[in-house]
């Protein structure tokens, strides 16, 4: 029996199954692309009829670096750099929509700050298309100065 390890690279086994075991179904195809004037209604929430059961207002998320942040931003945008999403992303329940972006198109820190929220079990994820450049192409306004 143990001559059919002789030949196999046990590493090799024990990463396969590692990879495995943390393949949790996300990919690209799990995003969801919005534009900015869609960014702006999920932010803004909605009322329903005789003011129940209405929509949370959505959350700009910027999981850029404190410097870029600081440059400029979405306005109300709260800033979570991608290595403290783990430990802070529970401050994000209470928004309806987590509008996740970053500076330009298919920037890979917004794409994987949006999977790994999806990851955490938050259901309405959006990835803003283009980012800050379409945001400001689109007219929009940004934010300046030091953030939080």
């Amino acid at each position: 029996m143990h001559r059919l390890w002789d030949g196999l690279n046990v590493g090799a086994i024990l990463a396969a199954i590692l990879l495995a075991a943390c393949n949790t179904g996300i990919s690209d195809k799990s995003l969801r692309y919005i534009n900015p004037d869609e960014a702006i209604t999920l932010a803004a929430g909605r009322d329903s009829l005789l003011g129940i059961g209405g929509v949370a207002a959505g959350v700009y998320i910027d999981p850029r670096p404190q410097a870029d942040f600081d440059a400029e931003r979405i306005p109300g945008a709260v800033h979570l750099p991608f290595d403290r999403v783990h430990h802070d992303h529970r401050d994000l329940i209470d928004y309806g929509a987590l509008i996740v972006y970053g500076s330009d198109y298919n920037d890979s820190l917004a794409l994987a700050m949006s999977k790994r929220l999806i990851e955490l079990g938050h259901k309405e994820v959006h990835t803003l298309r283009g980012g800050l450049r379409a945001w400001k192409a689109a007219g929009n306004k940004v934010e300046t100065g030091e953030g939080g």
